[in-house]
């Protein structure tokens, strides 16, 4: 069923395209916005229609793997967490005009659409742990349909694969905060499994460690964006 919404969407959406360009005349700018904020809709949909517990069906992944191994519940759990950056550069896009949004659209962003469709399935797991319909899983077909179109329009229509040196380097310097600030509250027990619980009674090493990587990366990012216009320090912290 989920890929049939999938095929639906890749149908239609491009439909929908046409019909606001040509026929009702539609700046593409303004279509944009408009698909930015179908996808966020979608988003917000299969986010808070998941059956039970999210953080429970994504440990699944390490406790009571449904996969064939632990290196495709590895897999998995990237892909949802690209997704997740995905879906808010694509909701940005339109409404910032600087190059090194519209890089990671036609990159990140179409990457991780491209991943995403290869696990659908398993993706569809982590969120309502069984593989049978759920409204969750087909808002979830949906938003990686439109994610897919939108992503590859932009890497068709801004130069594929061209990008100068200097774009690559402003990308690698915001790619740890577009990954950081998208990761999934899940990602690290995940990954490593249960650390333990008990009474804290006092800020340890690790604490302390935490609290002063919190301030280097205020001082960080004050100094990235320092010379930047204002327009450019917006579209950052407002994707933070």
């Amino acid at each position: 069923m989920n890929y049939i919404a999938l095929a639906a969407t890749l149908v239609v959406v491009p439909l929908l395209f046409l019909l606001l360009k040509k026929v009702f005349k539609i700046s593409e700018k303004n279509i944009f916005k408009c698909f930015s904020l179908l996808l966020s809709i979608v988003f917000f949909i299969r986010y808070f229609a998941v059956d039970g517990s999210l953080y429970n069906n994504c440990l699944k992944l390490t406790f009571n793997n449904p996969f064939s191994s632990g290196f495709l519940s590895f897999i998995v759990l990237i892909a949802v967490w690209l997704s997740f950056a995905s879906v808010i550069l694509l909701m940005m896009f339109p409404f910032f005009n600087f190059s090194v949004l519209k890089n990671f659209v036609k990159t990140l962003c179409l990457i991780s659409s491209v991943f995403s469709i290869a696990f659908l399935q398993q993706i569809t797991y982590t969120f309502t742990g069984n593989y049978g319909f759920s409204l969750c899983g087909i808002f979830l077909a949906i938003e990686v349909g439109i994610s897919l179109l939108y992503s590859f329009y932009v890497f068709m229509t801004n130069g594929k694969f061209k990008i100068e040196k200097k774009e690559v380097i402003e990308m690698l310097w915001l790619l740890p905060i577009v990954l950081l600030f998208a990761a999934p509250p899940y990602l690290f027990r995940s990954i490593v499994g249960p650390v333990g619980a008990g009474l804290v009674k006092g800020l340890s090493l690790y604490h302390r460690v935490y609290i002063y990587l919190t301030f280097v990366f205020l001082f960080a990012i004050y100094f990235f964006l320092r010379n930047k216009n204002r327009e450019y320090c917006r579209m950052v912290l407002l994707y933070i």
